[in-house]
């Protein structure tokens, strides 16, 4: 299975059985499970595999021999539980394999049924999307086959897997649903996989090529002068040079200045995750080609298993945006990639520093081979600091993590935590009046303390949302935010409340008003908005925590919440194709605004097909939108795989890091009367941050007006306004300014 892909419905692989049995009567077999509905036992909640909730389903129903039920419109969505296999019980009930469910029905719907896998966290309470089935709505009995990556599914019980259906349309015979995973070994199996990937990537391919002539393909960008191939070069058939992973890279790239060496130099403290990137540029085909680091155990690291870069086409502006690039996205993790001369191969390891690793010089060899042409050896110089980050008590870095009702996904948040994000802003509060919806939510806040996750947190309050239309509900109201305080400070959390996103119109910021009003009836509940400034002026001191888009950030806007008592935020997308913004927005700009956190959206959110990100969505609030997310769901890991994007972002929270702790170590020494070394470190840090403009409007690029308000989203870019939005410093800035910062760290220590 060398092409990971997955997600729409396909066609039919697996023959079904026609007579319905008991759960009983067919048991998980070489890691498949057939089910055939019609039994009177189908939506006994008591039993495995069952229907739920009992009003989504009809009763039983025979066309001749064949029995089925019906799956019905309505809320809530339609879910399934079937038997739990092939699954990691001691990670979270993650999943070993990539998974296939087929379903066989009458398509009577002119709409096609969506499917859900749980539980990847982010989507539809609390599951994935995976694809679709139907929708042809010509009457005839068909089988499609969905399938379902790896890292969208997960048993939460140990014992099943769940599904939802949504998008229900028409009163829809089901008569069977059989799962099977990738390492199913009943008969065929290999067959049964290789065409529903087959029929899949089909699928996706002719939603491409339909949906491209409706957008503009801005082309590949002037690449610039190319090093001539040396000798060495031209007889193994290919380079490979060493970009920084914040640096954007395209098909044609080709090396700067100092990126085209023979020994790899990297520098990092203990306990940091660094990502080494190789890029290779071919010659003539050479085939497959590894990346390896080797020599490892001589050095104090934790390797990762290389992953490649796949190319696909994203929007480049607005969400709106018609305009497009085919960029190198999602990291997949892979042995080797082949490689030709018509486009440049990305592989990136990444690895961290031991905790316990001591100051020093330390050496090792990168491996390059390939298949048709020669070997490569690169030498690795890793330099260790002897110093290890600070960080403040209160987060500082957050994702915006859409799940409803505390349904978090421990793989996510592992991953979020693992890229540096300490805080979330997601819908954490249970539903109302529901017990087992509350100890979900308990059992959020405890996983995020126990992942390291900081205060404040940001919860929204979709399940409260309607209860200010009647200010009888106020008390019902009250308590419920006082109960998720309550939970919150049970884990050493402080949370803040969020109602309304980005509220322009005046309707919006008097319902955001009379949600904080309510809320400050909790002393401990703290208000939180995406806001702008006409909303943060009329909100005035029933704000807390001021959360300005990136573009409306200037200094006198700074100094504004400031003096008001406020605290400052700001949020923006991470999902701009330019991975440098997400190096540069979190690390030295953050800094240098002296926000107090930022949020970026948004981890994971999709809207239709996960791979094509100009299928946009037909429902008017998401008009055509692009994907938003900065992971995409893996094939062949339990955690998403991950972009240039999110591996950049956690290097900007790094230069972050470096930024606290030189700081927080000069003000250690001027306690200590060390005056003259506090000062001349901090000459070191205003050098480096005086190459930072805090507008936030130039860091945030043309677009950004446009995502900070929906009414704009009809508005077009200019692609020469586009294409003047490059990188925000010179790509060997950051490096070089670490170093710096680093080595005035040093120096305080010897201060000392």
């Amino acid at each position: 299975m060398k092409q990971y892909l997955g997600v729409l419905a396909v066609a039919a692989v697996l023959a079904c059985a026609v007579s319905w049995s008991t759960a009983a009567e067919n048991p998980v077999r070489d890691n498949l499970y057939t089910w055939n509905l019609g039994a009177p036992t189908d939506t006994d909640a008591t039993k495995v595999p069952c229907l739920f909730p009992t009003e989504r389903f009809g009763a039983a129903g025979n066309e001749g021999e064949m029995r089925y039920r019906l799956l019905k419109p309505g809320n809530p969505p339609a879910g399934i539980r079937l038997p739990a296999f092939d699954f990691d019980p001691n990670f979270y009930g993650a999943a070993n394999s990539v998974f296939f469910l087929e379903v066989r029905f009458k398509d009577i719907a002119k709409a096609p049924v969506a499917v859900w896998s749980g539980k990847s966290g982010c989507g539809l309470d609390g599951a994935g999307y995976a694809g679709v089935f139907g929708g042809d709505g010509d009457n005839q009995w068909k089988t499609q086959t969905i399938v379902i990556p790896r890292s969208l599914l997960r048993s939460q019980d140990g014992t099943t897997f769940r599904i939802i259906f949504s998008n229900i349309k028409a009163e829809i015979p089901i008569e069977s649903l059989t799962l099977f995973s990738a390492n199913a070994t009943v008969p065929n199996a290999k067959a049964m996989i290789a065409g529903a990937l087959k029929a899949d990537t089909e699928k996706r391919e002719a939603t491409r090529q339909k949906l491209l002539p409706g957008f503009k393909n801005l082309g590949l960008p002037d690449a610039g002068p190319a090093p001539a191939f040396t000798a060495a070069e031209n007889e193994r058939g290919y380079r490979v040079f060493f970009p920084p992973i914040h640096r954007q890279l395209f098909a044609n790239s080709q090396p700067k200045e100092g990126e085209l060496t023979d020994t790899i130099t990297m520098e990092g403290a203990p306990g940091e995750i660094l990502t080494l990137t190789a890029a290779v540029r071919a010659t003539k085909d050479i085939g497959e080609v590894s990346v390896k680091w080797a020599d490892a155990k001589a050095m104090p690291v934790t390797l990762r298993q290389t992953r490649w870069a796949r190319y696909s086409e994203q929007r480049i502006g607005s969400s709106w945006g018609k305009d497009y690039r085919t960029c190198p996205e999602q990291l997949v993790e892979q042995d080797a990639q082949a490689c030709k001369p018509d486009r440049l191969e990305i592989a990136t390891i990444t690895f961290g520093v031991t905790t316990n690793a001591k100051a020093g010089e330390y050496t090792g060899q990168l491996q390059v081979s390939s298949q048709n042409g020669g070997k490569a050896t690169f030498p690795i110089k890793l330099s260790v600091y002897p110093f290890a980050l600070q960080h403040p008590d209160h987060s500082t870095h957050g994702q915006f993590y859409y799940i409803d009702y505390g349904d978090v996904s421990p793989m996510e948040l592992l991953d979020m935590r693992d890229h540096g994000m300490d805080m979330v802003v997601s819908g954490l509060g249970p539903r109302l009046d529901d017990e087992q919806s509350a100890q979900q939510s308990r059992n959020a806040y405890k996983m995020l303390k126990d992942m390291g996750y900081r205060s404040p947190l940001i919860s929204g309050v979709e399940q409260l949302q309607n209860l200010p239309k009647d200010d009888a509900n106020r008390h019902r109201y009250v308590t419920a935010i006082q109960e998720e305080v309550n939970t919150a400070k049970g884990q050493g959390f402080e949370v803040g409340f969020f109602p309304v996103d980005e509220p322009h119109t005046q309707a919006l910021i008097d319902q955001t008003k009379k949600h904080f009003t309510w809320t400050r009836d909790v002393p401990a509940a703290r208000t939180y908005v995406t806001a702008n400034p006409n909303a943060v002026q009329q909100l005035g001191n029933v704000l807390d925590y001021v959360c300005y888009n990136l573009s409306y950030i200037n200094p006198q806007r700074i100094d504004a919440v400031r003096k008001a008592g406020q605290t400052l935020m700001f949020y923006c997308p991470d999902f701009d194709v330019n991975p440098e913004l997400n190096r540069y927005r979190p690390g030295f700009y953050q800094y240098k605004t002296g926000a107090f956190s930022t949020q970026y959206f948004a981890y994971m959110e999709s809207v239709g097909d996960w791979w094509i990100d100009l299928d946009g969505d037909t429902r008017p609030w998401l008009k055509d939108t692009r994907d938003w997310n900065v992971v995409y769901p893996s094939m062949t890991s339990a955690t998403h795989d991950p972009t240039l994007e999110w591996e950049a972002m956690r290097q900007g929270v790094n230069d972050w890091m470096y930024c606290y702790t030189l700081q927080s170590m000069a003000d250690q020494a001027r306690k200590a009367g060390k005056e003259a070394a506090a000062d001349k470190a901090m000459k070191v840090l205003a050098d480096v941050l005086a190459a930072v403009d805090v507008d936030g409007a130039k860091a945030g690029g043309p677009a950004m007006a446009i995502e900070a308000d929906v009414r704009l989203q009809d508005k077009k870019l200019d692609p020469k306004e586009l294409e003047a939005a490059k990188s925000a410093i010179s790509s060997a800035w950051y490096e070089q300014s670490r170093r710096k910062i680093a080595a005035a760290i040093v120096e305080l220590q010897n201060a000392r």
